[in-house]
């Protein structure tokens, strides 16, 4: 029986091909990892980009914000009736602006625009901010009146210490006759009357 060579080169030819598919397919494949690995560090890059551009601008709104503020802003005994009106309506107009600055920075961390590293740092700062006296009764006025989502306003009452009857800050001194008024105020309620804690001490 007479072989058939022209049976064996067509099996030639079709294992030649079948070998060259699947290294063109390799290298094609390499190829493809290797532009996505590509895309996927330049998209890495863009989002550190924006986390930077995020941190830089909320810093420097911040810090502009801060300007406007009095110098004994973060005094324990700060008190708006000591300003002078216009002063005292600048003070709160720029404490609603921080409130409206934290709640966006708030919303950027619920949605994972930005790492944890800088949400950390923003917290603190807030959580340190939310106990001073001017902002616990800036809050107290500005969560009132207005229209912040819920989420929010849960989270600066969490951040809050807790309120209590010994959670009061020393007003001033007033000369009453013969006796000296210390006010203690409740930070949190500063008009009620009722929160208001007054102590007499006569003078000899």
């Amino acid at each position: 029986m007479a072989f058939d060579w022209s049976l064996s080169i067509v099996g030639i030819l079709t294992l030649i091909t079948i070998v060259s598919i699947f290294i063109w397919n390799g290298l094609q494949y390499k190829q493809m990892n290797k532009q996505l690995k590509i895309e996927n560090d330049q998209l890495k890059i863009q989002n550190e980009q924006i986390k930077h551009n995020y941190f830089s601008e909320y810093t420097k709104r911040y810090q502009e914000i801060n300007l406007h503020f009095p110098e004994n802003i973060n005094e324990i005994l700060f008190s708006y009736e000591d300003l002078a009106p216009e002063k005292r309506d600048e003070t709160m107009r720029y404490m609603r602006v921080y409130f409206d600055l934290c709640s966006e920075e708030f919303f950027l961390h619920k949605n994972d625009y930005i790492d944890e590293v800088v949400w950390k740092e923003w917290e603190e700062g807030m959580s340190f901010a939310f106990n001073k006296a001017a902002f616990k009764i800036a809050w107290e006025k500005i969560s009132k009146d207005s229209d912040f989502y819920t989420d929010f306003k849960k989270f600066v009452n969490s951040k809050i210490r807790i309120k209590c009857k010994t959670d009061i800050i020393f007003h001033k001194p007033a000369p009453l006759g013969n006796s000296l008024g210390l006010i203690f105020v409740n930070p949190h309620n500063p008009g009620r009357h009722h929160t208001n804690y007054l102590i007499f001490l006569h003078l000899t």
